[in-house]
């Protein structure tokens, strides 16, 4: 990744129930965009089956909250 949204945490799937559970209280509102939008679905799916009850995809990703205005950050 070159960029992301600010203030995003960044969790790999593979790592995202673990991590997220660790990290998140399963009532705390989440944002989810990934490479795709298969793999930002995938994701979303992964942290209900864990039980986040409010999660929402952000369809289009990165590109699509830059074309909105969106802030981001550099890395």
């Amino acid at each position: 990744n070159k960029a992301h949204i600010t203030g995003a945490v960044s969790l790999p799937i593979k790592d995202l129930a673990e991590r997220a559970k660790s990290s998140f209280h399963t009532k705390r509102e989440i944002f989810v965009y990934g490479e795709n939008d298969a793999e930002t679905t995938q994701a979303v799916n992964t942290l209900h089956q864990e039980g986040f009850t409010h999660v929402t995809e952000l369809k289009g990703g990165l590109n699509a909250w830059k074309s909105v205005g969106g802030a981001t950050e550099e890395i």
